[in-house]
């Protein structure tokens, strides 16, 4: 629910560069290369973890953020150009490989050379998603910043083969803050060292990919916006509200009463609900405001009023200001309401 909500005579919603003809990118298919954020069955069908009540070799309780973001793209989720291994580290290796050594488990760039020898070449109109790193800094790192350069290196290597095999609308995700997991939390000090780490690679990788044009995604500003109750979310609604702590408990094998209010489904993998949120992030990301009939889809817009900003996410704007469906019209390019906000995660076409 929403927590705060403001009632206005005529309420401006300023969206960053809405043009006279809104448009979005014609993705044909996504392709993933990363792990166990974005693994839904690799890893499952090649050692039979996870188990229940891991959902159907996801290592979460439901779908995942790519399955969301087909769904927001109007794509079928195809599985077989999702390449992400759980496990998979930065460069070559997988982090469970000596737990589980009769498989054969890879890292980003056996999945990034192996999708470019088996294609003539890159898919011009897919969307290319790249997000790893986070199991490089999961082990003993005893040289901190030769690991993050490393993985800064091994990421960059990736985004660079597939640029040149073709690849043109390529996303890369920075990492969420590592300091802030339950798992972390859990270990006092090392959370503070752990987000330094989160954000000195991060600052790395921005910087390393400026000459490949690329679009971003800052995960950490992301989650911190999903989590202000000033952000609103249309028609989705999400009810996360712990951010902080597990829904499963794995030694205990007890599962959380709520899980949809949890972002963490274990101590450093999201929910289907967290997934969700990571898709709306994503959605934002890829795509650009667009005109179907008479309705302006827009993936982020920003409210601006006399007492501060706000955020809508997923909005859906009617052109027609006589419609009534919608919370918001548009006139030219300015976007007015006269609905109150609280019902912006209720409301339907």
């Amino acid at each position: 629910m929403i927590k705060k909500s403001f009632l206005f005579n005529s309420i401006i919603i300023f969206c960053v560069g809405l043009p006279s003809q809104a448009w979005s990118y014609p993705y044909s298919e996504i392709y993933v290369f990363g792990d166990s954020l974005s693994d839904t069955g690799r890893f499952f069908e090649a050692t039979g973890l996870p188990p229940a009540p891991y959902f159907e070799g996801r290592i979460s309780n439901g779908k995942m953020w790519v399955e969301y973001l087909a769904e927001f793209l109007n794509l079928t989720y195809n599985p077989q150009t999702n390449f992400a291994w759980a496990g998979a580290m930065s460069g070559t290796t997988n982090s469970w490989s000596e737990k589980a050594p009769d498989a054969k488990l890879w890292g980003l760039q056996q999945q990034v050379d192996t999708y470019i020898k088996n294609t003539a070449a890159a898919d011009p109109e897919g969307l290319y998603v790249v997000w790893a790193g986070s199991n490089d800094f999961m082990g003993d790192v005893t040289n901190p910043q030769e690991t993050i350069t490393v993985a800064v290196e091994n990421i960059v290597t990736a985004v660079k083969n597939l640029h040149q095999h073709g690849a043109q609308h390529i996303l890369v995700p920075n990492l969420g803050d590592l300091g802030k997991t339950p798992r972390s939390l859990a270990l006092g000090s090392i959370s503070g060292m752990l987000s330094g780490l989160t954000d000195n690679f991060n600052q790395a990788l921005a910087k390393f990919l400026q000459p490949f044009n690329v679009m971003q995604a800052d995960m950490p500003a992301s989650l911190e916006m999903l989590a202000d109750p000033e952000t609103m979310i249309d028609p989705v609604s999400l009810n996360l509200t712990n951010f902080t702590e597990a829904c499963l408990d794995i030694e205990a094998e007890r599962v959380c009463d709520t899980p949809d209010n949890y972002f963490f489904w274990d101590n450093i993998h999201p929910t289907t609900q967290g997934h969700l949120a990571i898709a709306l992030i994503f959605n934002s990301a890829v795509t650009e405001p667009q005109y179907i009939d008479t309705a302006l889809f827009m993936p982020v817009v920003e409210i601006v009023n006399e007492t501060g900003n706000e955020l809508v996410l997923n909005a859906k704007l009617s052109l027609d200001p006589e419609d009534n469906r919608f919370a918001l019209t548009a006139v030219r390019s300015v976007i007015q309401t006269k609905k109150n906000l609280s019902e912006f995660d209720n409301f339907s076409e």
